[in-house]
């Protein structure tokens, strides 16, 4: 075993909160073994003020910084900076990033502007991207029809909106937060699946307007492009989603929601089809 981020952080929160008996584990035990700093009994590591200075100039000399006073914190150049092992990093590689798509004009960035050809996503740090050039934002759930947004068939007037892919896992919060800083003159559009779930994320997410396929008849659910099962599942996790739509929304969560239709099409089905899309307005979820 080497000194790594946790026998930093131990001494540190040890230093910080003026701890002078601490309990013996694996982290301390190893301090304590390569440093011979406090004394040591069965269960617990003593210390003295003398001890916490010994400490400090021990972490100082093993890593370059002084734990009392220096937050390892940051990506992995901003804490190579500071500390030998980058690995320290607080920081995903690819924290602050998300994929973007615009099916005519450019993106306009701080490094210059960008084309992105069909099939091709742009995987750019949020605050690269220049708000004051943008009007219209289309929030895409799924991967895959993020990189064939140019075979979908959308309204005109999205052809130069800027297509975000909602991702997974941090990015998410990622591109949740950055929708949340947009100013309030950027139409956000919700491109989802065309089931309950869709109509949730709607909401959750706060969209102006989402596309759906028009036009709505009896055609789109039949065979295997409706899921039924999905449908009634999802209605089962959000019973009372019906109620937090707008009134704008009543007529389609009808239509969607009868008994028999339980529509639940999903986005891939929509591409391949080449179903047209339209806008239905959300803006006073």
């Amino acid at each position: 075993m080497s000194f790594s981020k946790k026998h930093y952080n131990a001494i540190q929160r040890a230093l910080h909160n003026q701890k002078y008996k601490v309990s013996i584990n694996a982290v301390w035990q190893y301090i304590y073994d390569e440093s011979g700093i406090g004394s040591i009994s069965s269960k617990f590591l003593f210390l003295t003020a003398q001890d916490h200075d010994a400490l400090r100039k021990w972490v100082s000399l093993e890593v370059g910084v002084d734990p009392l006073i220096t937050q390892v914190s940051g990506d992995r150049l901003e804490v190579a900076s500071l500390v030998q092992d980058e690995k320290w990093a607080t920081k995903n590689v690819f924290s602050g990033m998300m994929h973007v798509n615009m099916r005519s004009g450019e993106i306009p960035l701080s490094q210059g502007s960008v084309v992105t050809p069909p099939g091709t996503l742009l995987y750019v740090p949020v605050d690269d991207i220049l708000v004051d050039g943008i009007e219209v934002v289309i929030l895409m759930e799924n991967g895959i029809v993020a990189r064939n947004w140019d075979k979908c068939q959308i309204p005109e007037a999205l052809s130069n909106g800027l297509m975000v892919y909602r991702g997974h896992d941090s990015a998410v919060r990622t591109v949740r937060d950055w929708l949340e800083r947009l100013p309030s003159r950027v139409k956000k559009v919700g491109y989802f699946d065309f089931d309950p779930s869709g109509f949730g994320m709607a909401v959750d997410y706060g969209v102006d307007a989402i596309l759906i396929p028009d036009p709505l008849d009896d055609e789109l659910v039949k065979g295997i492009s409706n899921k039924q099962e999905t449908h009634d599942e999802q209605l089962l996790n959000r019973p009372k989603l019906g109620e937090q739509l707008p009134k704008a929304c009543y007529e389609v969560w009808n239509w969607m929601t009868a008994e028999n239709r339980k529509c639940a099409i999903t986005q891939e089905r929509l591409t391949v089809l080449g179903k047209s899309l339209r806008l239905l307005d959300t803006s006073d979820l």
